[in-house]
């Protein structure tokens, strides 16, 4: 008898196909301005800095 594969791989697999026609956004720079990696700081006081 074939065991079944379990539910996770499924679910794992589908979202592998679905979002494979997507492409990720960055939302601090316009499309085609390349920068280095930026570093991301939260304060205690909440403020956030992105170096």
């Amino acid at each position: 008898m074939k065991k079944k594969p379990p539910f996770a791989l499924k679910v794992l697999i589908a979202v592998s196909v679905l979002s494979a026609g997507l492409h990720s956004q960055n939302p601090i720079t316009p499309a085609g301005l390349y920068i280095a990696d930026p570093s991301a700081h939260v304060w205690p006081d909440g403020k956030l800095y992105i170096y």
